[in-house]
């Protein structure tokens, strides 16, 4: 049993189910996937084996019933970490008036750090501006900072993007340390605050810069969806070179 499970995996943490095989998404409900699909929970248990108990992941309002040996990599996320191991669909069942899916572990579980966040190069067009004093006094306090529209925003255009910042390229210049206000889309509109850590003139680029930013007062809930958003865009990308 790897004893880390018993240790950080709690009932309420959210789950994502990740196909390891594309084959398995087809077997689910007997329907035809163009494309790996990810699934969704929360952690019902933990029994003392060390096997997870989640409750059957749900798409609108339709029960998505997971195939007994069926193969997956999940996701497990707290508040403040996120944590994946390739995981076995051992049963399922129903208790009471829910369903279960227990999943044991097949490999170690694993703690993703900041560093450890997959990095997707993109294309993508931004709209910033710097946080005002006050701004910046709210973030520090916990609290979300909202646009009131009184301060203009210049146009950027990001490089690349993880779960924890941003690398993009500007034609204005901010100074290390300077805190940022963000708007860009991936499958739906992102508003981020985040904090200069670099900012270089590009090569060969007169008069644009390329900065790189990490995210500050983030809400675990919108970077779970910016980290969701990279997994399927690389997964995508995979499924594309192995289809060459």
């Amino acid at each position: 049993m790897d004893t880390l499970v018993k240790k950080v995996v709690r009932p309420g943490m959210k789950v994502e189910f990740i196909p390891l095989k594309k084959e398995e998404t087809k077997k689910i409900q007997g329907q035809e996937q163009e494309k790996e699909k990810t699934y969704l929970s929360k952690v019902c248990d933990v029994r003392e084996d060390g096997t997870v108990e989640v409750y059957m992941p749900m798409e609108g309002t339709r029960l998505v019933l997971l195939q007994t040996d069926s193969e997956y990599n999940v996701f497990f996320y707290s508040e403040s970490s996120m944590y994946q191991a390739p995981v076995r669909v051992a049963d399922r069942y129903k208790s009471g008036n829910m369903f279960i899916v227990l999943v044991e572990l097949t490999g170690e579980l694993k703690k993703h750090q900041r560093r450890d966040y997959y990095r997707l190069n993109c294309s993508i067009e931004m709209r910033d501006r710097p946080l005002t004093e006050e701004e910046r006094a709210l973030i520090g306090g916990g609290r979300t900072v909202m646009d009131m529209g009184k301060i203009p925003f210049d146009q950027s255009r990001i490089a690349d993007i993880s779960g924890g910042g941003i690398r993009f390229i500007a034609s204005h210049r901010y100074e290390v340390d300077n805190w940022i206000f963000c708007r860009f889309v991936l499958d739906s509109e992102h508003v981020v605050c985040a904090r200069i850590l670099s900012s270089e003139p590009v090569e060969n680029r007169i008069g644009e810069y390329m900065h790189r930013a990490e995210y500050v007062g983030m809400r675990q809930g919108e970077r779970e969806k910016i980290i969701r958003y990279i997994f399927a865009q690389e997964r995508e990308m995979r499924q594309n070179r192995i289809g060459e």
